[in-house]
């Protein structure tokens, strides 16, 4: 489906954003602390929405295949924060991992509410299985 190729490319997009902003040399100058803690939620609920409907899964928050793409995420925070940390120039912080966790954890409790939504309901396979034919 079209529609999968384009949430495929927005998440290639924005996770390539993301790291170039998460290992710039400089941040935005003034940004206050409640704001670095919103963008970095913000940031990984984005992710996460993209990322779920680049992959064809079911509705359920608690699948395989819905836990795996939230663990990834929460390893690439994880993983950000760690090279920050080698930068010399930016500093690990486990309230910007916790923020990234905040906004996966969002998301996947509003799995169920963006599958009703009619033009994201078609990128979700049915959640019964198809009866196979008789033999």
């Amino acid at each position: 489906m079209r529609l999968r190729y384009l949430f495929r490319a927005g998440f290639v997009i924005v996770l390539s954003v993301v790291t170039i902003l998460a290992l710039a040399p400089e941040e935005l100058a003034g940004t206050p602390l409640l704001w670095d803690k919103a963008n970095h939620f913000m940031a990984f609920f984005v992710l996460f929405f993209l990322l779920d409907y680049s992959i064809e899964t079911g509705p359920n928050p608690v699948e395989p295949a819905n836990l795996a793409k939230f663990g990834i995420l929460m390893l690439y925070a994880v993983g950000i924060e760690c090279m920050q940390w080698y930068l010399g120039y930016r500093t690990f912080e486990l309230p910007d991992i916790a923020a990234g966790f905040v906004g996966l954890a969002v998301y996947s409790i509003l799995i169920p509410v963006t599958t009703r939504t009619r033009i994201l309901c078609n990128l979700r396979r049915p959640t019964a299985p198809t009866e196979q034919p008789p033999p």
